[in-house]
């Protein structure tokens, strides 16, 4: 999944990415409820009368995201960017994130066709 994954095309071929795979359970249970803490906190802690089925999907995953058994986190690397970058700057949000899209799609569609192949 992440060698695929580490292929996928970027602005610059820079492929500005690192991947972080987390599997002892302390972790990600502590990723997954800063996850669910910043997208309730975000998305508000109830739903809207009117939520979307798609923001409904969201929201049980930031519920259970703690209780996933791993997780694939693909951090953009700054200093790999096609853009200069000076340790120590702020980070500016959302900079590369057109970047590892690819990336993190990629790793997402080959672990559909894992999921399927080992069913």
């Amino acid at each position: 999944m992440i060698a695929a994954a580490t292929k996928a095309p970027n602005g610059g071929n820079t492929q500005p990415w690192e991947f972080i795979v987390l599997t002892e359970r302390e972790i990600v249970t502590q990723v997954g409820e800063l996850y669910r803490d910043a997208w309730l906190g975000a998305m508000g802690a109830e739903p809207a009368p009117d939520e979307s089925s798609i923001h409904r999907a969201a929201r049980y995953l930031a519920h259970h995201m703690p209780e996933v058994p791993a997780m694939i986190l693909v951090c953009a690397n700054h200093m790999l960017g096609s853009g200069s970058y000076t340790p120590g700057e702020p980070i500016e949000r959302g900079r590369y994130a057109s970047s590892i899209w690819l990336a993190v799609q990629t790793c997402s569609w080959r672990r559909g066709l894992w999921v399927q192949e080992r069913a």
